[in-house]
């Protein structure tokens, strides 16, 4: 099983308009609401696939229950651990064109006692065999090592723990040597430093930060696909050429489909394969929508890797 812990979730609110112009009074064509967050998107992302999921995640207020109550209606198993603070809101504005608008609040603040609720939470639950994903922003009033916490205390105890953070949540949780990261191309560049990078050198600031961990990176790239990196392998899925209609939980859907796969004992390549089979799906779907098995597999079929023998060669 997989199970994703989400500090700062959201109720998301995907609204599309003809246009968005600022300063002006706009109708929208239509709403959609769904519960939100890297974990959140990744456990339903991992049930749209087929596979079981538990999503455990600090909730607060009516919007926290409103996020309990859509998880429910979509079927995702879920835990929530109260807190104070209300649950965010996150709207999305997706224009006729393909051009999509993000407004994120921050979140909280919550305090250490919740977070120390929803350690204990994983706790109780997680198994040897099961994978921990941590990911998404940190809420207001998270300590920077609250992810590097998770990982240090259950990489020796479970099947594997998997990142998803940025900035200086990123950095401390590298300390902790976990067993996969997934940043996208500009987290990569900011943790790297680099302006403006090639593909070239993300795929060498990729493998230097898998040499620091030990573990393996899971890098998505967008339009251009995405890459699997270690000290000593580098595997590239190709662009699929697929028509994004919304890229929301694009990322969430590739390492979810990747841990899926690889708690099914597949190979580095086939987990490479699947993880860009499910992200390529999830952007031919609207908003939040999640595609069909049938979907996932037929873009399984179609997805190209490549093995490099080091970066920028095949």
């Amino acid at each position: 099983m997989i199970l994703t812990v989400s500090l700062n979730p959201a109720v998301d609110r995907t609204s599309v308009l003809e246009e968005l112009i600022p300063g002006t009074v706009m109708r929208t064509r239509s709403t959609v609401t769904r519960a939100g967050g890297k974990g959140i998107n990744v456990a339903r992302a991992v049930c749209a696939a087929g596979g079981e999921a538990l999503a455990l995640y600090l909730a607060g207020g009516y919007t926290g229950s409103q996020l309990s109550a859509l998880l429910a209606e979509e079927g995702v198993p879920a835990r929530a651990v109260p807190c104070v603070t209300e649950t965010r809101i996150s709207l999305q504005i997706a224009e006729q064109s393909g051009r999509f608008s993000n407004i994120n609040d921050r979140g909280g603040p919550v305090s250490t006692t919740e977070i120390d609720a929803l350690l204990t939470l994983t706790r109780e639950l997680l198994g040897p065999e099961d994978t921990l994903v941590l990911g998404g922003a940190l809420p207001h009033g998270a300590p920077d090592d609250s992810y590097a916490r998770f990982v240090r205390e259950f990489s020796p105890s479970c099947r594997a723990v998997a990142v998803d953070a940025d900035g200086a949540a990123l950095r401390a949780a590298v300390e902790a040597g976990p067993t996969l990261l997934k940043p996208n191309a500009e987290e990569l560049a900011r943790y790297a430093e680099l302006s403006c990078p090639t593909e070239e050198e993300l795929l060498d600031a990729a493998r230097a930060l898998a040499g620091r961990t030990g573990g393996a990176v899971l890098l998505s790239l967008g339009a251009d696909g995405a890459a699997l990196v270690t000290a000593n392998q580098l595997l590239r899925a190709l662009p699929t050429g697929a028509r994004a209609i919304s890229t929301v939980g694009a990322g969430d859907s590739l390492l979810a489909g990747f841990l899926l796969r690889q708690e099914t004992g597949g190979s580095p390549a086939e987990c490479l394969r699947f993880g860009s089979a499910v992200a390529t799906a999830k952007v031919e779907c609207p908003g939040p929508t999640m595609p069909e098995t049938a979907q996932i597999l037929a873009w399984e079929k179609k997805i190209k890797i490549v093995s490099l023998r080091r970066s920028g060669s095949r």
